[in-house]
């Protein structure tokens, strides 16, 4: 079953992506490419190759010293050879664009929302100043501009007040093109034509939206492998997760940002909340699925503060019991 699920490359048109574990087998990789763009005559471009890597949990053991990024730098720095040239090196905090994302090997995100904040002040700073009439402006939105950052939703993790900021541009842009009022009720532009609105898209849908086609789309996905790898995937996510929840509240505290935080690493299970969050909820076989083992962390994350009710308190207190031996009212006397 590993050797089946193991993953060597992504490509998609004349984009590719080596990976390996290990920097043994990196250099296998580096001459499995150079030996197949050789063999059918392709030329790869020097300037466009790149080399990253990061050392897991080597600052936590020391195996490397007190900075471990220093010696992956020893070993990739004008090491890896592609056609004869060097693949350029690239840290582990400093992004790499693969498939219009900005990407770091640490999956710090700030890039990558630089990228779509920088993309979402030019387009409608340029729409307000155009004179497209009010009609062309919503459409301009919803088909170039929103597309061009909804496109990386899947994949990026956004919190509410990010998503709430860019709808509010959205709004105020709309209101402007029409000259409406300030006070010019939002759910009136956001509304579809049907029902007497502006059918002007929010981005906030349009992410839960996404999250959730990407999700379901790999859940159904015809080949049985991809969907193997997406449900353990998600289940061991889930399973991290919950654990978290549990320590958290076991710890009495107050704030859920370390929990928020975490979510940015585990992308089927932002994208699963994305639907719980809609009030919706995944259905196989005419039952529901994964509600339950979602519940708490769906809590948690929906709010800055953690809350406790009955319900976590009992689990808070019997779980140390528990581990205790003590599994019985009995067993306390």
């Amino acid at each position: 079953m590993h050797l089946n699920n193991t993953l060597s490359n992504g490509a998609f048109a004349n984009d590719l992506i080596c990976l390996s574990g290990s920097l043994r087998n990196l250099h296998i990789q580096a001459d499995k490419l150079s030996r197949y763009s050789n063999w059918a005559a392709l030329q790869v471009s020097g300037s466009k190759t790149k080399v990253t890597g990061i050392l897991h949990r080597a600052a936590k053991t020391g195996v490397w010293g007190k900075d471990p990024k220093k010696h992956l730098w020893t070993q990739l720095s004008n090491k890896i050879l592609v056609q004869g040239q060097h693949a350029h090196f690239i840290e582990q905090n400093n992004p790499f664009t693969y498939l219009g994302v900005e990407l770091t090997m640490s999956l710090n995100w700030t890039h990558q929302y630089t990228r779509m904040t920088e993309t979402f002040k030019q387009k409608p700073a340029g729409l307000n100043n155009s004179y497209a009439s009010p009609w062309q402006a919503i459409h301009i939105i919803n088909t170039p501009i929103m597309p061009s950052i909804a496109y990386a939703f899947p994949v990026t993790p956004c919190d509410p007040d990010r998503l709430n900021d860019w709808d509010n541009k959205i709004g105020s842009l709309i209101k402007h093109k029409f000259k409406f009022m300030k006070s010019t009720p939002t759910a009136m532009i956001r509304e579809n034509k049907d029902d007497f609105g502006l059918g002007c898209h929010s981005i906030s849908m349009e992410y839960h939206r996404r999250n959730a086609e990407a999700l379901i789309h790999s859940m159904n996905h015809e080949s049985q492998r991809h969907k193997c790898i997406t449900e353990k995937l998600l289940r061991n996510q889930i399973a991290f997760l919950r654990q978290k929840t549990f320590d958290l509240q076991a710890q009495h505290r107050e704030s859920s940002i370390l929990l928020r935080c975490l979510l940015g690493f585990n992308m089927r299970v932002r994208q699963l909340l994305r639907i719980e969050l809609s009030n919706m909820c995944v259905i196989k076989e005419n039952n529901k699925h994964f509600s339950e083992d979602l519940k708490w962390i769906s809590a948690l994350v929906s709010s800055k503060r953690i809350v406790y009710n009955l319900e976590n308190l009992v689990h808070v207190i019997a779980k140390p019991l528990v581990a205790l031996g003590a599994s019985t009212s009995t067993d306390l006397l």
